[in-house]
């Protein structure tokens, strides 16, 4: 089951030209990082990530007093594993600036981002945006959302269909320079069809506002098969044969299951052309 490790933070504070974040100290080979940061004024900056870091979206409201949320992502690698910091550049000199990293297990390690979609909301205490479409079973989902010239603390995550429970992971507020909020919230969703829009309460009336969902697609563990036989011809039908087959089915990285089986001869006399059976007997 796809779980997040660890949420490291990037408390909001005065932009500066470079947004750090530590490396999980858990920090494996094969997890996502996935990184989201927000910003108040000073919107429509090109972050420039580490090497690896692929864009999931940048979306900027460029109304008064401006805000902006950036999502980028990697699968980590033993040098990632090695590295101490990670340093996103390309910062403002204005407003505040602050984020989030998540350390999720068992993502897909091919595509993990099964889909995103984010929106700018201006004066709004419940901003939303468009939801994702095509979804999977038992996806991770994570809505983001900054709001600028904002005191408050966002609550009530929520999207339109088959809403799932939500954990509030990052609230963070500040008071210097021009006031902003940024907030993340988790949840896992059984349900594979569309998320309808994804939405909050920010804590707030009065605010330029970006609000995003992503959806992290969960790794397959293994494949069932249902069956197994093998055929054989005996041209010395009184001989004796003797067959050793051995079954073990990984199911992850740490656990397995052998299944024991029986072998018995399709027909009783053993006749010259035979079907022997590999039967499921228990598992």
């Amino acid at each position: 089951m796809i779980t997040i490790e660890s949420i490291t933070n990037r408390n909001l504070s005065a932009a500066l030209l470079t947004c750090t974040f530590n490396k999980p100290s858990t920090l494996s080979v094969g997890d996502l990082m996935l990184v989201i940061i927000g910003r108040s004024e000073d919107s429509g900056v090109t972050y420039t990530p580490p090497s690896g870091f692929g864009t999931v979206f940048n979306t900027n409201q460029t109304l008064d007093d401006e805000a902006q949320l950036y999502v980028s992502y990697k699968i980590a690698t033993s040098d990632d594993v090695s590295a101490s910091t990670f340093v996103f550049t390309g910062g403002g000199t204005s407003g505040n600036q602050g984020g989030v990293m998540y350390q999720i297990r068992d993502a897909d390690p091919t595509n993990p981002i099964k889909g995103s979609n984010s929106g700018v909301v201006q004066n709004s205490n419940t901003p939303s945006c468009g939801g994702i479409s095509s979804m999977s079973a038992n996806c991770l989902l994570i809505i983001s959302q900054i709001s600028s010239r904002s005191t408050g603390t966002a609550s009530n995550f929520a999207i339109g269909t088959d809403n799932p429970t939500w954990t509030i992971d990052v609230n963070q507020t500040t008071v210097s320079g021009v006031q902003a909020g940024f907030s993340s919230a988790s949840a896992l969703r059984s349900a594979s069809t569309s998320t309808g829009n994804a939405s909050c309460s920010a804590g707030v009336t009065t605010s330029e506002q970006v609000i995003g969902i992503i959806a992290i697609e969960p790794k397959t563990l293994f494949t069932t098969l249902s069956s197994d036989s093998v055929s054989v011809s005996d041209s010395t039908p009184d001989t004796k044969m003797i067959f050793v087959m051995n079954q073990n089915d990984s199911v992850s990285s740490q656990d397995s299951v052998s299944s024991s089986k029986s072998r018995h001869w399709n027909n009783s006399n053993k006749a010259s052309s035979s079907s022997f059976t590999n039967e499921e007997k228990s598992i």
